[in-house]
């Protein structure tokens, strides 16, 4: 599938109704894209998936936090059952079809620019999470220092 070359950019499909935060990975995603491409502007969001070259979708599925990626010769297609599986699908596509670092921000490290990308026929999915609930603690204290036995 051909994402961009110097006469051609693709555009983004993402429904109307997706939650905030797929929107806001949506635009990591453009913002990668026109790093990546030289370009300032390009990759707009269209309201037809006919048209557009990467269609991102949620489609509720029996796991929770699931990606499927799969690339063609007409467009990407990245869906997940629900709005952090398409969270981490656009991210895991970024990371491993347009080879940009998940830590890319802290260690300014950003893939080199090029005049086109092709890419190959692929289909990618997420592994199941080893951990359904996650959390994390107020100043990286745990406290269980203080639980002691009687």
């Amino acid at each position: 599938m051909r994402l961009f070359d110097i006469n051609y950019n693709s555009s983004i499909f993402v429904e109307p109704t997706a939650p905030e935060s797929v929107f806001l990975a949506v635009q990591d995603l453009r913002r990668d894209l026109c790093r990546i491409s030289g370009q300032q502007d390009g990759f707009e969001l269209v309201s037809s998936d006919c048209s557009a070259g990467i269609i991102i979708r949620t489609v509720p599925g029996d796991v929770p936090e699931a990606y499927t990626v799969r690339i063609n010769e007409q467009h990407v297609l990245i869906t997940g059952s629900d709005a952090l599986g398409t969270v981490f699908g656009i991210y895991a596509f970024s990371n491993r079809c347009l080879g940009v670092l998940p830590t890319h921000r802290f260690i300014d490290i950003f893939p080199q620019p090029r005049q086109s990308m092709l890419l190959s026929h692929e289909s990618f999915s997420s592994a199941p999470r080893p951990v359904r609930f996650r959390g994390w603690f107020v100043n990286d204290e745990d406290l269980l220092s203080e639980m002691k036995d009687s």
